[in-house]
């Protein structure tokens, strides 16, 4: 989403990590709430999530009938059809 952290330790040495990788951690944590507060727009993503949901998810949904009748119902009040 924002950002990556990669710290290298020995196996079970939480604190070493820690230690080592503190300031990393804080500037992955700063940026991750960056992003969340800035709520900033990906158009590809948006993009992708259209077709996966209009191609996918929602023919499935429709083609399943009543077992998917809360679903069906959920969206209607959403404006979903």
């Amino acid at each position: 989403m924002s950002g990556q952290l990669r710290i290298k330790s020995s196996f079970n040495d939480i604190e070493g990590m820690l230690r080592k990788g503190q300031e990393q951690i804080d500037q992955v944590s700063q940026s991750l709430i960056r992003g969340m507060r800035g709520k900033q727009n990906y158009p590809f993503q948006s993009i992708v999530h259209f077709f996966i949901f209009h191609l996918g998810i929602k023919p499935f949904v429709k083609k399943k009938g009543t077992l998917y009748q809360g679903v069906r119902e959920r969206w209607s009040k959403l404006g979903i059809t």
